[in-house]
């Protein structure tokens, strides 16, 4: 595995954690304790986000990826609130 590779592996790696501690606070609620940690599903979930921002910036320096656009950022936003408009309606 060459660098690159190893760089996306673990942005890889670190959005998979993220999916992991977004369904343990989904299911046990934002302040259940992780036995092993100590730590709140709330305060595990911070957590992966900040390894998986410092993946980023690795990759960012590596030249794999460019920064985040702004512009798209907010589009994304948009995008999903409409959806989740939608869904709220549907489920009324």
């Amino acid at each position: 595995m060459n660098k690159q590779e190893f760089f996306l592996h673990k942005l890889r790696e670190e959005s998979d954690e993220i999916g992991k501690a977004a369904a343990k606070m989904m299911e046990f609620g934002p302040r259940s304790i992780n036995p092993a940690t100590g730590n709140t599903n709330r305060e595990e979930l911070t957590e992966e986000i900040n390894h998986l921002y410092a993946a980023i910036e690795q990759c960012i320096e590596l030249g794999l990826i460019d920064r985040c656009d702004n512009d798209v950022v907010e589009a994304k936003k948009q995008k999903v609130n409409h959806y989740y408009e939608l869904h709220l309606k549907n489920s009324a």
